[in-house]
Protein backbone atom coordinates (compact mmCIF):
# COMPACT_ATOMS: atom_id res chain seq x y z
CA UNK A 1 0.00 0.00 0.00
CA UNK A 2 0.96 3.63 0.19
CA UNK A 3 3.56 4.52 2.85
CA UNK A 4 2.59 6.93 5.57
CA UNK A 5 4.28 10.33 5.35
CA UNK A 6 4.25 10.52 9.16
CA UNK A 7 4.84 6.98 10.44
CA UNK A 8 7.92 5.22 9.14
CA UNK A 9 7.32 1.69 7.78
CA UNK A 10 3.54 2.04 8.16
CA UNK A 11 0.83 2.36 5.52
CA UNK A 12 -1.33 5.44 5.31
CA UNK A 13 -4.50 5.39 7.38
CA UNK A 14 -7.58 4.14 5.56
CA UNK A 15 -9.32 7.52 5.68
CA UNK A 16 -6.22 9.48 4.55
CA UNK A 17 -6.89 9.19 0.80
CA UNK A 18 -10.51 10.29 1.29
CA UNK A 19 -9.39 13.30 3.32
CA UNK A 20 -6.85 14.32 0.69
CA UNK A 21 -9.50 14.13 -2.04
CA UNK A 22 -11.93 16.19 0.02
CA UNK A 23 -9.29 18.84 0.78
CA UNK A 24 -8.38 19.01 -2.92
CA UNK A 25 -11.90 19.34 -4.29
CA UNK A 26 -13.16 21.91 -1.75
CA UNK A 27 -10.88 24.79 -2.90
CA UNK A 28 -11.40 23.86 -6.55
CA UNK A 29 -15.15 24.36 -6.07
CA UNK A 30 -14.80 27.89 -4.71
CA UNK A 31 -16.49 30.33 -7.06
CA UNK A 32 -17.76 27.63 -9.45
CA UNK A 33 -21.39 27.61 -10.53
CA UNK A 34 -21.34 23.85 -10.94
CA UNK A 35 -19.44 21.99 -8.24
CA UNK A 36 -16.91 19.29 -9.02
CA UNK A 37 -18.27 16.11 -7.45
CA UNK A 38 -16.31 14.46 -4.65
CA UNK A 39 -15.21 10.98 -5.57
CA UNK A 40 -13.84 8.41 -3.19
CA UNK A 41 -10.45 6.79 -3.65
CA UNK A 42 -12.33 3.54 -4.27
CA UNK A 43 -14.30 5.14 -7.12
CA UNK A 44 -11.05 6.36 -8.67
CA UNK A 45 -9.59 2.84 -8.47
CA UNK A 46 -12.68 1.45 -10.16
CA UNK A 47 -12.44 4.10 -12.86
CA UNK A 48 -8.78 3.21 -13.45
CA UNK A 49 -9.62 -0.49 -13.84
CA UNK A 50 -12.60 0.20 -16.10
CA UNK A 51 -10.71 2.53 -18.44
CA UNK A 52 -7.64 0.27 -18.49
CA UNK A 53 -9.63 -2.78 -19.55
CA UNK A 54 -12.37 -1.33 -21.73
CA UNK A 55 -10.65 1.63 -23.42
CA UNK A 56 -6.90 1.17 -23.14
CA UNK A 57 -6.97 -2.55 -23.98
CA UNK A 58 -4.80 -3.53 -21.02
CA UNK A 59 -4.57 -7.19 -20.17
CA UNK A 60 -6.15 -8.50 -16.99
CA UNK A 61 -2.86 -9.50 -15.37
CA UNK A 62 -1.36 -6.02 -15.80
CA UNK A 63 -4.45 -4.38 -14.32
CA UNK A 64 -4.45 -6.88 -11.47
CA UNK A 65 -0.86 -6.00 -10.62
CA UNK A 66 -1.52 -2.25 -10.88
CA UNK A 67 -4.52 -2.60 -8.57
CA UNK A 68 -2.46 -4.53 -6.03
CA UNK A 69 -4.80 -7.51 -6.04
CA UNK A 70 -3.34 -10.65 -4.47
CA UNK A 71 -4.74 -12.83 -7.28
CA UNK A 72 -5.72 -12.04 -10.88
CA UNK A 73 -8.99 -13.87 -10.17
CA UNK A 74 -9.99 -10.97 -7.89
CA UNK A 75 -9.64 -8.57 -10.81
CA UNK A 76 -11.41 -11.01 -13.10
CA UNK A 77 -14.34 -11.37 -10.69
CA UNK A 78 -14.78 -7.61 -10.30
CA UNK A 79 -13.83 -6.25 -13.73
CA UNK A 80 -13.75 -9.22 -16.10
CA UNK A 81 -16.90 -8.08 -17.85
CA UNK A 82 -14.99 -5.01 -19.05
CA UNK A 83 -12.15 -6.96 -20.65
CA UNK A 84 -12.28 -7.61 -24.40
CA UNK A 85 -14.61 -10.58 -24.83
CA UNK A 86 -14.21 -13.68 -26.90
CA UNK A 87 -11.39 -15.78 -28.20
CA UNK A 88 -11.41 -14.32 -31.71
CA UNK A 89 -8.55 -11.82 -31.14
CA UNK A 90 -6.38 -14.49 -29.51
CA UNK A 91 -7.11 -17.08 -32.17
CA UNK A 92 -6.31 -14.56 -34.93
CA UNK A 93 -2.93 -13.86 -33.37
CA UNK A 94 -2.17 -17.58 -32.97
CA UNK A 95 -3.23 -18.24 -36.56
CA UNK A 96 -0.95 -15.46 -37.81
CA UNK A 97 1.96 -16.98 -35.90
CA UNK A 98 1.52 -20.57 -37.11
CA UNK A 99 0.42 -19.90 -40.71
CA UNK A 100 3.98 -19.17 -41.93
CA UNK A 101 5.05 -22.49 -40.45
CA UNK A 102 2.43 -24.36 -42.46
CA UNK A 103 0.64 -25.42 -39.26
CA UNK A 104 -2.63 -23.54 -39.81
CA UNK A 105 -5.67 -25.75 -40.03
Amino acid sequence: MLPSPRKKDSPIAEQYAHQVLTRSVAPANEGRDEAIPRYTAHALRQTFAAISLSEAGADLLAVSRAMGHAWPSITLDRYGHLAPAGLAPLMSKIDALVRPLGLAV
